[in-house]
């Protein structure tokens, strides 16, 4: 796509076909934008529930090894 024209004040203020035209340029362009933004926020948020997940397994884990340990040290 081009690269998008500037938006004048003074053309806002005529409101004329080529303002209109451009102002529809840029809606789509932040359309666009917006979804690639959803869409990284999306995979990040699942990168990080992921994430989550394998440290609490970990977390689990050592947590029980820790409680086998102490169990046997007080025996």
């Amino acid at each position: 796509m081009p690269p998008l024209q500037p938006l004048e004040f003074r053309d806002c203020v005529v409101d004329g076909p080529h303002f209109r035209s451009a102002l529809q340029n840029h809606e789509k362009e932040l359309k666009a934008h917006g979804k690639l933004v959803k869409g990284v926020y999306s995979n990040a948020e699942r990168v990080f529930k992921a994430m989550d997940g394998k440290f609490t397994g970990h977390l689990h884990c050592i947590l029980w090894n820790c409680t086998m340990f102490f169990r046997r040290c007080a025996s």
